[in-house]
């Protein structure tokens, strides 16, 4: 207010060391879609507003489908996959060919127990090496 000239900000291209990757809003279950949610942001730091950037997914780890990218065209995609078996998935993207920082997530059984490696007298509810059961961490930091 006050300026005589009006104008409007539009956000740089995506770059891949200031986007942020989500980890799935609930605890992924064996046989059932894992859903990651990907933000672009700019190098300024600004959330893009439209989509259209370039956006390759791949999730490693036993029994893994291959990732599937929807563009919602607000700046923001899903990342979906499948796991067939209980155990540990690595998800790496590459936004506009700019890697990410990876994200591992726990994949569980439809108890929501990890069976694999398991001794009878582990409590379930136990943190592994100091990671809440079915959530994702990131590995590294930003570049």
């Amino acid at each position: 207010t006050g300026s005589p000239i009006e104008f409007t900000v539009t956000p740089a291209a995506a770059v891949g060391n200031k986007s942020r990757l989500y980890p799935p809003s609930e605890l992924p279950l064996v046989g059932q879609p894992c859903k990651l949610t990907l933000e672009s942001i700019d190098k300024y730091g600004n959330k893009l507003i439209s989509g259209g950037a370039r956006v390759d997914a791949r999730a490693n780890g036993p029994g893994v489908s291959a990732c599937e990218v929807e563009d919602h065209n607000d700046g923001t995609y899903t990342i979906t996959f499948t796991a067939a078996v209980v155990g540990e998935t690595r998800v790496t993207v590459r936004l506009d060919n700019m890697e990410m920082s990876p994200l591992k997530i726990m994949y569980l059984d439809d108890a929501g127990k990890k069976k694999a490696g398991k001794k009878k007298d582990e409590d379930p509810d136990a943190k592994d090496e100091g990671t809440p059961r079915g959530s994702a961490t990131e590995e590294g930091g930003e570049e």
